[in-house]
């Protein structure tokens, strides 16, 4: 049976292809294996915080790129509902700032989550 293609692989794919590199060139890039992300852009596997930030730092991307297409750590990554007040703050900018804006809010709701997570992870292996 053919694996099922998540749209964090497709996004991937389309991100290395952008920068003209093939697996095995990121693999380098990253000191992975070619399998590895062969299996993540099949939908097979899924990258941790670490190795997405090595994935999206070899492609020279934001993270968040490739954070919208993945639920990590039982995060949601939707675009907030913006209350009126918010709504009138963001209406004098331009689609490209409202869109940096959201990026930020992404990044935050991703740092505060990871933090939780390392914080999750030295306690248990304390024990």
């Amino acid at each position: 049976m053919k694996p099922r293609t998540t749209p964090l692989g497709i996004e991937l794919k389309k991100q290395r292809d952008k920068q003209g590199l093939n697996l095995r060139q990121l693999a380098d890039m990253i000191n992975r294996n070619r399998g590895y992300l062969s299996q993540i852009e099949l939908g097979q596997k899924t990258p941790g915080p670490h190795i997405l930030e090595d994935i999206a730092g070899a492609l020279e991307i934001n993270r968040n790129v490739l954070l919208r297409h993945i639920n990590l750590l039982k995060m949601d990554f939707t675009r907030p509902a913006i209350h009126k007040e918010g709504r009138d703050i963001l209406a004098g900018l331009t689609p490209l700032e409202v869109e940096k804006v959201l990026d930020y809010i992404d990044y935050l709701k991703y740092e505060r989550e990871a933090q939780a997570f390392r914080k999750f992870s030295e306690s248990r292996s304390e024990h």
